[in-house]
């Protein structure tokens, strides 16, 4: 039996095969590296943690309100440390010029009744809940504003940031309600 001759036109071309096979094997490895796996985005899993705690030398937090809508604390710095009532007093002023610039604001009311902080006082109940007592209306405050109050007070009173707090103001009480931080 003789074999049937070769010539250009029937002869297979050498390193074509090799290279046939690379590319499968490259089209193999691409279309197996999915596995099915679909990409993921960034997956919000609510606010960062906040470190929220008075410092016996002469640092304390306010809580202002960031661009987004949420509370930040802000730190005071005195010796010796603020009391709550100067505390409330700063929320009242207001955010500094640079917290301002960083889009930091408050939304507790200005005018004759930031003068009112001096009958901030603080009561504990038998129950554990914290009375603050205000000389600014309260029953038309935004929650926000009015977590802006409890929080401070509450972390300044001893660092009871998980207490229920009651906001009580000239116009009437709030219910119990936790800074909500804690």
């Amino acid at each position: 039996m003789t074999r049937p001759r070769l010539t250009r036109r029937t002869r297979p071309r050498r390193g074509v095969r090799p290279l046939a096979a690379t590319g499968t094997a490259a089209l193999l490895a691409l279309a197996l590296s999915g596995c099915g796996i679909e990409p993921t985005w960034v997956i919000e899993s609510g606010q960062p943690a906040v470190v929220s705690a008075g410092d016996p030398n002469g640092t304390a937090l306010i809580y202002l309100i960031d661009p987004a809508g949420r509370l930040a604390p802000v730190p005071r710095h005195r010796y010796p440390p603020y009391s709550a009532p100067e505390l409330v007093r700063q929320l009242m002023n207001g955010p500094e010029e640079a917290e301002t610039a960083a889009g930091l604001r408050t939304e507790l009311p200005s005018g004759p009744e930031k003068d009112l902080f001096h009958s901030t006082g603080l009561t504990s109940r038998p129950d554990g809940t914290l009375e603050v007592r205000v000389g600014f209306p309260v029953t038309r405050l935004s929650p926000i504003a009015r977590r802006q109050v409890l929080c401070t007070v509450a972390l300044a009173a001893a660092g009871r940031g998980t207490s229920e707090l009651v906001l009580i103001g000239p116009d009437g009480s709030l219910p119990p309600e936790p800074c909500g931080l804690g």
